[in-house]
Parts: structure tokens; sequence; C-alpha cells
């Protein structure tokens, strides 16, 4: 039985490899094809669901990345990948508030402080939160003082004129 079980886990490792190096091939159909194959035998696989997760961002089906990317954060809680990617689908599907939380996870758990604090700046501007998202860039940029996402952010801030205009 033990011989059984490391031929599937070996298995399941090889899919999840094929699945990788699709997506870095830019076939995301192909990838989600095989992470999906992964979940049908361990359906708790992070790996498994974050690489499902980047496959249904690349393919625009934002909403349906966002419950596999869920469901990544809360098997594994502690790594920041899940939580980055999980804001980067919220934002891009319009849910700051989520990307917010994510985000804010993600600089918990060690990511660069400036693309964390620029990350955070994206989700306040979503959240129609001028005055938080122009505070998250100027922390990016006390970070980082050449980061020239959080440059041209600040710029864009700047030239709101009022809150109507925002």
């Amino acid at each position: 039985m033990a011989t059984q079980t490391g031929q599937k886990d070996a298995d399941l490792e090889i899919l999840l490899e094929i699945g990788e190096s699709l997506l870095s091939d830019g076939d995301a159909a192909g990838a989600l094809q095989a992470f999906t194959e992964v979940l049908a035998h361990a359906p708790r696989n992070t790996d498994a669901l974050v690489g499902k997760g980047r496959a249904l961002m690349t393919l625009d089906r934002d909403e349906q990345a966002l419950r596999f990317l869920e469901l990544a954060t809360s098997v594994s809680p502690d790594r920041a990948t899940p939580w980055m990617l999980l804001g980067t689908a919220a934002l891009a599907n319009g849910n700051g508030e989520v990307a917010a939380r994510a985000f804010a996870q993600a600089q918990h758990l060690g990511l660069a402080p400036s693309e964390s604090y620029l990350n955070l700046a994206r989700a306040a501007y979503f959240n129609l939160d001028q005055e938080k998202a122009h505070d998250y860039v100027q922390l990016a940029l006390t970070e980082d003082p050449g980061n020239d996402d959080a440059r041209a952010w600040s710029e864009a801030l700047d030239a709101i004129s009022n809150r109507a205009a925002f």
C-alpha cells in the first residue's frame, strides 16, 4: 500500500510540474486541466489550488480564481503567495475589500514592504479611499524611493483635484 501511495504522490508532483510548465509556456487551458486533475485526487493541495487560480486568472476568469485562491489561503494561511494572488484576483474582479485583506496578510507574512504598500494603495483606490491610497503610496516611496510604479501612482493621485473627480 505504501508503494501505491508513494506512486500516487509522485504522479501528482509530476502533474503539478506539468501544470506549471504549461502555464509558463502560455497554455493556461492545458495548465488548468493538469491542476484540476491534481485536485481531483488531492482537493486541498495548495500548489494545485494556487496553480488553478493562476490559470483561471490568465483566462480572465477572476471570479472563479477567487474561490480557489480563498481555499488555498485557508489551507495554507502561512504562505504569502496565495494571499498575493488572492489580492490580485480580487482587484481584477473589482473587490477592493477582499484585496486589502489579502494584501495586508501577505505583508504580514513578509512580502517586500514597498510592494505591499503599493498593493494596499491599489486596494484602497478600489475602495474609493483616496486618502488611504495616497498614504500607502507615500509609505511605498518611503520604503523604496526609486519605485517608479509608486511614483506614478503618487503623481496620478495628486493630480485628482477633488473628491468628485476621484
